[in-house]
C-alpha cells in the first residue's frame, strides 16, 4: 500500500506531503487545485512517466512549477509497502535535464544510478507494469466505466492488450505472412532448379575430370625430362661463369701488373734525380738548423709586433698631443675674446647704474600707484554725478539734496552742469590714463635695464676666473708643444729600429724556408726508395698469381661454352612453353569444373532448401494454430478468475437480490459484462442497468481486473467516479465504498469535487485549495 506521497514544485504543489493510511481516501477540490497532479505524481514516482508523458501530450519539464514562482527542479518521492517492507523512490526533475532516481528498502539504498533499474525493481516487487497501472488501478478522470463505453471492437482490443493477448495475435499474423512468404520463396526456388539440367552437369564433370588426368599423365615424364636439362644447364652456367671470372681475373692483373712495371720505372728516375739532390745533405743538422731558425723567427715576430703595439701608442699619443694643442690654442682665442667684451661692459654698465637703479624703479612705481588711485577716484565722482542727475531727473517740486523748491528751469541748469562736469572729469581720466602708460612703459624699460645690468654684473665676475683659465692654456700649450717635440724624435727612432728588425726577420724566413724545402727533399727520396721496395713485392706477387690463374683456366674456350649453354637454354624455354600451355589448359579445365561442381552443389543446396522450408511451414502452421488455441486458452482461464472475483465482490456491493450476480463473458469476439437475474436469464449490463447498478458494476469489474491482473498491489484509484450519477447513486456508491470494498481492496483513493462522497471515507479526507485567478500554489488541508 502507498504511505506517504511528497510533492515539492510539481505542477501547482510547492511543498505538498500526504499520508494515506489503509481503507477509502479522499481528495477533495475544486477543479483545478490539483488533485489529479497528486495521482500522476504517484505514477511518475513508481514507474519514471505518466499517460500524458508517454503520449507526449506533455513534456517532462511541463510537470515543473512555473506559476507562482518559476522552478528550475521538481521532486516526487513515494512511500510504500510490500511483502512486510517499507520502501521509498525519490525521483527529481531538473529543467533541461532529464530526471534522476533512487530507491530505498527499509531506509537501505539499493539503487541510485539508473532510472530505469529503479523502474524495473518496482515492477518486479509489485508484479504491476505501468500499463496496468495507469489503465486498471488508476481510473482517469471520469472513465468509472470506461470498458462500458467502449465499442464491441474496442473493448476486446484494450482488454487483450491489457492481458498482452495482442502480442498472440500479432505473432499469428506475422506467422501467416511468413508461411506466405516462406511458399512464394519455394516456388522461385523450385522454378529455379528447373533452370539447371543435373544429368548435363554430371556428364560435363566426368569428362573434364578425364581431360584434366591425360593432361597429368603427359605432365609428369615432361617434367622430367625438362628438370634434367636444368641441371645440365645450371652446370654449365656454373663452369662458364666461373672461366669467365678467372678470364677477367687474369686481365685485370695483367693490367696491374703492366701499371706497376711503368710506376717502378717512373720512381727508380725520380729516386735517381734525388740521389744527386740530396747528396752531402745531413738530416740531423738541417733539423738543428731549422729549429734554431724557427726559435729566432718566433723572437723576431714577438718583437716586432710589441714595437709595433709600442709604435701605435706614440703615434696615438702625438694625436692626443695635437689635439690638445689645438684646443689650448683655440680655448686662448675665446678668453681673450671674452675679457675684450668685459673691459667695454665695465664702462657702459656705470652709465646704465645712473638711469636704471632700484630706487628710480620704486619712485616710478610710486607714481604709477598714485595716477591709477586718482583715476579711480575721479570714476567714483563721475558715479555720484550720475547718480544725482538720475534723482534730479525724477524730482518733482524739490530739491532731493536740500529739499528747497526746485523748477523746471532750475533743474535743468542743474543737470547740464553736472553733465559739463561729468565730461570734464573724463577728459581729466583720459589725460591720467595716458600719464599711466608712459609711466608703464618707464617701469617696464627699468626693469629690461636691471635685468641687462645683472647679466653684466655676472659676466663681470668672470673676469678673475677667466684670467686664471687663460694663464692655465697658456702654460700648457707651452707644455704639450715641448712634448710633441720629444715624442717625434722618439717615433723616428721606433721606426729605424723597425724596418732593421722586419728586415732580418724577413731574412730568417727565407732560411726556414730553404731548410725546410732540403727536408722536404730528403723526406721524398726516402718515401720514394720505400714506395719503391713496395712496389717490387706486389710486382712479383702478381706475376705468381698471373700463373696460379693460368693453371686453373678450362681449356675448353669461352665461346664454345656459350653456344653449348644456349642450345640447353632453348630446349629448356620449348619445354617450359609446352608445360605452360598444358597448364595453362589444365587451369582453364580445372575452373570449368569448379564451376560445373558449384552448379551441381547449388543444385543440392537448394534442393535442400525447399525441404527445409516445406518442414518450416510446416511447423508454423502448427505454431499458429497452438497460438490461437493459447489466446482461447488465456482469455477463458482469465475471464473464469475475473468471474470468480466478481461473483464474491457483487454480493458485497450489491444489497439487492433482484440480480444475483455478475460477470463477464465472452461472446462473438467481444467482452460482455452481464448480470443474472433472478430466473437465471443473463442480461447485458449496458441495456437494462440504471446509473448505481452500472456504477456499482464498473466498480466490480475494476476491483475484479486489479485482484486479477495486480495481485500484491491492492489497491484502486478513481478520478471523479460520481460523472452522470444522481444523488441517491452518490449516497449508494458512498455506502459500498465505506462498508464493502475494503474486504477486497487495502487501499481505495477516490479524487473528486462532491462532498457527497465524504461519507465513503475510512481512512483521511485531504481537501485542496488554490485561487487560480492569483495563481496561488495549492494548499493541502487534512480534515
Amino acid at each position: 500500500m502507498i504511505r506517504r506521497v511528497v510533492l515539492k514544485n510539481w505542477k501547482s504543489h510547492l511543498d505538498s506531503v500526504f499520508e494515506f493510511p489503509k481503507g477509502v481516501n479522499i481528495i477533495l477540490g475544486i477543479n483545478g487545485s490539483g488533485k489529479s497532479s497528486i495521482f500522476e505524481a504517484i505514477c511518475f514516482g513508481l514507474y519514471g512517466t505518466t499517460p500524458d508523458l508517454q503520449s507526449k501530450k506533455i513534456k517532462l519539464d511541463d510537470v515543473i512549477m512555473r506559476k507562482p514562482y518559476q522552478r528550475n527542479e521538481a521532486e516526487v518521492l513515494i512511500e510504500f509497502e510490500c511483502e512486510g517492507k517499507v520502501y521509498t523512490v525519490k525521483r527529481v526533475i531538473k529543467a533541461g535535464r532529464g530526471s534522476t532516481a533512487e530507491l530505498r528498502e527499509d531506509g537501505k539504498l539499493i539503487e541510485i544510478q539508473s532510472s530505469q533499474r529503479v523502474n524495473e525493481i518496482i515492477e518486479e516487487k509489485l508484479k504491476t507494469s505501468f500499463d496496468l497501472f495507469s489503465k486498471i488501478i488508476y481510473s482517469k478522470q471520469n472513465s468509472l466505466d470506461y470498458f462500458l463505453n467502449l465499442s464491441p471492437s474496442e473493448r476486446k482490443k484494450k482488454i487483450d492488450e491489457i492481458l498482452m493477448i495482442e502480442n498472440f495475435e500479432k505473432a499469428r499474423s506475422s506467422c501467416t505472412t511468413l508461411i506466405g512468404r516462406l511458399e512464394e520463396r519455394i516456388l522461385e526456388k523450385e522454378k529455379f532448379l528447373g533452370t539447371l539440367n543435373i544429368e548435363r552437369l554430371n556428364s560435363e564433370k566426368n569428362n573434364i575430370e578425364k581431360e584434366i588426368k591425360e593432361i597429368e599423365s603427359w605432365l609428369i615424364p615432361v617434367k622430367s625430362t625438362l628438370a634434367e636439362i636444368s641441371t645440365k644447364r645450371v652446370l654449365l652456367e656454373e663452369e662458364y661463369e666461373r672461366n669467365k671470372k678467372i678470364k677477367e681475373s687474369l686481365e685485370g692483373l695483367r693490367r696491374e701488373e703492366a701499371s706497376i712495371s711503368s710506376l717502378i720505372s717512373q720512381i727508380s728516375a725520380d729516386v735517381e734525380i734525388l740521389t744527386s739532390v740530396c747528396k752531402g745533405l745531413d738530416r740531423f743538422s738541417i733539423l738543428k738548423e731549422l729549429e734554431k731558425t724557427k726559435k729566432e723567427i718566433k723572437d723576431l715576430e714577438k718583437y716586432v709586433s710589441d714595437l709595433k703595439i709600442s709604435l701605435d701608442k706614440k703615434i696615438n699619443r702625438k694625436s692626443e698631443i695635437s689635439s690638445s694643442i689645438s684646443f689650448s690654442k683655440k680655448k686662448i682665442e675665446e678668453i681673450e675674446k671674452e675679457l675684450l667684451e668685459i673691459k667695454e661692459i665695465e664702462s657702459k654698465l656705470s652709465e646704465m647704474e645712473k638711469i636704471s637703479n632700484q630706487k628710480v624703479l620704486e619712485e616710478s612705481e610710486k607714481n604709477l600707484l598714485e595716477l591709477k588711485s586718482k583715476i579711480s577716484s575721479l570714476a567714483g565722482n563721475i558715479e555720484s554725478l550720475e547718480e544725482s542727475i538720475n534723482k534730479l531727473m525724477s524730482a518733482e517740486s524739490k530739491c532731493p539734496v536740500c529739499d528747497s523748491k526746485l523748477s523746471e528751469e532750475k533743474k535743468k541748469t542743474l543737470i547740464e552742469k553736472k553733465r559739463e562736469e561729468i565730461e570734464d572729469t573724463k577728459k581729466e581720466i583720459e589725460n591720467y590714463k595716458i600719464k599711466v602708460g608712459e609711466e608703464e612703459n618707464r617701469i617696464r624699460k627699468i626693469k629690461e635695464d636691471l635685468k641687462k645690468i645683472e647679466q653684466l654684473r655676472i659676466k663681470l665676475s668672470k673676469k678673475e676666473s677667466l684670467e686664471k683659465d687663460l694663464e692655465f692654456y697658456k702654460n700648457q700649450q707651452i707644455i704639450e708643444s715641448d712634448n710633441l717635440i720629444s715624442l717625434e724624435k722618439e717615433i723616428e727612432e721606433y721606426r729605424k729600429d723597425l724596418e732593421e728588425k722586419e728586415k732580418i726577420l724577413k731574412d730568417s724566413l727565407i732560411k726556414k724556408n730553404e731548410l725546410e724545402l732540403a727536408l722536404s727533399r730528403i723526406n721524398e727520396y726516402e718515401e720514394k726508395v720505400s714506395k719503391l721496395g713496395e712496389l717490387k713485392n706486389r710486382h712479383e706477387k702478381i706475376k705468381q698469381q698471373i700463373k696460379d690463374l693460368e693453371e686453373k683456366i678450362s681449356f675448353v674456350p669461352l665461346e664454345q661454352l656459350s653456344q653449348e649453354l644456349m642450345k640447353l637454354v632453348s630446349r629448356e624455354r620449348e619445354l617450359a612453353m609446352e608445360i605452360r600451355g598444358k597448364e595453362e589448359l589444365k587451369a582453364r579445365l580445372s575452373k570449368s569444373l569448379e564451376e560445373v561442381r558449384k552448379q551441381i552443389e547449388l543444385f543440392e543446396k537448394i534442393k535442400q532448401e525447399i525441404e527445409n522450408l516445406r518442414r518450416i511451414v510446416i511447423d508454423l502452421k502448427v505454431f499458429k494454430e497452438a497460438l490461437k488455441i493459447t489466446q482461447e486458452k488465456l482469455r477463458e482461464e482469465f475471464v473464469q478468475a475475473v468471474n470468480s472475483y466478481m461473483s464474491l465482490i457483487w454480493s458485497n456491493l450489491y444489497p439487492y437480490k433482484d440480480f444475483a450476480t455478475l460477470a463477464l463473458k465472452i461472446e462473438e469476439g467481444d467482452y460482455s459484462l452481464q448480470l443474472q437475474e433472478r430466473s437465471g436469464k443473463w442480461v447485458s449490463v449496458e441495456g437494462i442497468a440504471s446509473g448505481g447498478e452500472r456504477s456499482l458494476a464498473a466498480l466490480a469489474l475494476r476491483i475484479a481486473f486489479s485482484l486479477t491482473l495486480s495481485p500484491k498491489l491492492k489497491i484502486l484509484v478513481l478520478d471523479e467516479p460520481t460523472h452522470n450519477l444522481d444523488s441517491n447513486s452518490v449516497e449508494e456508491l458512498a455506502k459500498v465504498l465505506r462498508e464493502s470494498v475494503s474486504e477486497f481492496l487495502d487501499q481505495v483513493f477516490i479524487i473528486t469535487h462532491d462532498e457527497k462522497l465524504e461519507n465513503a471515507v475510512t481512512g483521511k479526507i485531504y481537501k485542496l485549495e488554490r485561487n487560480k485567478e492569483v495563481d496561488e500554489f495549492t494548499r493541502v488541508i487534512e480534515i
